[in-house]
């Protein structure tokens, strides 16, 4: 009797040992998700220059939302597996200081066709070309 009872704890406990790793397995397998994320700019691509404190996209069914550093900005997107193509959209219009980061986030968002996410960070790119960075937070 007691061989029979520790084998059968000795059956459950394997199979739930193996479902939990099914159950694990699975979840690996999910591929990146950039929608429904706010990401902020930290960086433009590979160069020095400063981005604006301010500068975010959110994605989220086929529309972006966010802020190009002093006006917001918002239009749609066309999203398949890792390409993307942004289409111009609208943007408020207010004079700052300095636009200079501002108008580089804006022409570089037109030229991005692919995109890549490494843990919480979202890399916008032109080819292999790396141009923007953004941070989940």
């Amino acid at each position: 009797m007691l061989k029979r009872l520790l084998f059968g704890l000795f059956v459950s406990l394997l199979l739930v040992g193996c479902s939990a790793k099914s159950v694990q397995t699975v979840e690996e397998e999910k591929p990146p998700v950039i929608e429904n994320n706010a990401y902020y700019l930290v960086s433009f691509g590979k160069t020095r220059m400063a981005v604006p404190k301010k500068a975010k996209i959110l994605l989220r069914e086929g529309q972006y939302a966010g802020n190009a550093g002093c006006n917001g900005m918002s239009g749609k997107y066309d999203l398949d597996g890792d390409k993307i193509k942004f289409h111009s959209g609208i943007s408020t219009m207010m004079a700052c200081e300095d636009m200079s980061g501002e108008t580089r986030f804006r022409k570089l968002l037109d030229t991005v066709d692919n995109w890549s996410v490494r843990d919480d960070t979202m890399i916008l790119k032109d080819g292999d070309k790396e141009i923007l960075i953004f941070q989940k937070r």
